[in-house]
C-alpha cells in the first residue's frame, strides 16, 4: 500500500508540476497576449483620434465651402437680375432707335420735299426776276 500511495505521490506531484508549468506558460502567454493585444488597442485608438481629427478638419472644410456655394449662388442671382436689367435697357434702346430712324427717315423725307420746293421757288423766281427785268427794259 506505501508503493502505492508513493506511486500516487509522484504521479500527483508530476501532475501538480505539469499543472504549475502549464498554468505560468498559460500566464506569460496571456501578459504577452495582453501587451500585444494592447499595442494593437493604443495604436488603433491613436489612428481613431486622427480620423476623428480629419473628420472634424473636413466637416469644416465643407461648412467653408457650403458657405462659398451659398455666397457664389446669391452672386449668380445678382448677375442674372443685372443680366436681366440690362436685356430690358437693351430691348428700350433697340425700340427708340426704331423710333428715332423712322423719326429720322421721316424728316429727311420732308427736308427732300422742302428743298425741292426751295430749288422749284427758285427757279420760279428766277423766271420771274427775269420777267421782271425784260418787263422793266421796255420801259
Amino acid at each position: 500500500m506505501n508503493a502505492q500511495k508513493s506511486g500516487k505521490k509522484v504521479v500527483g506531484r508530476n501532475v501538480v508540476i505539469v499543472l504549475g508549468i502549464s498554468c505560468m506558460l498559460l500566464g506569460v502567454g496571456l501578459v504577452g497576449a495582453i501587451e500585444i493585444y494592447t499595442s494593437i488597442i493604443d495604436d488603433q485608438s491613436r489612428e481613431i483620434s486622427e480620423l476623428k481629427s480629419e473628420s472634424s478638419q473636413l466637416k469644416f472644410q465643407i461648412a467653408e465651402m457650403n458657405n462659398t456655394i451659398t455666397s457664389l449662388n446669391s452672386q449668380i442671382v445678382s448677375k442674372d437680375a443685372q443680366i436681366s436689367s440690362l436685356n430690358s435697357t437693351i430691348a428700350d434702346t433697340s425700340r427708340t432707335i426704331s423710333s428715332l430712324n423712322s423719326q429720322k427717315l421721316d424728316l429727311q423725307t420732308r427736308l427732300d420735299t422742302a428743298n425741292g420746293k426751295v430749288l422749284s421757288l427758285s427757279s420760279e423766281v428766277s423766271s420771274l426776276q427775269s420777267e421782271i427785268a425784260s418787263q422793266n427794259s421796255r420801259i
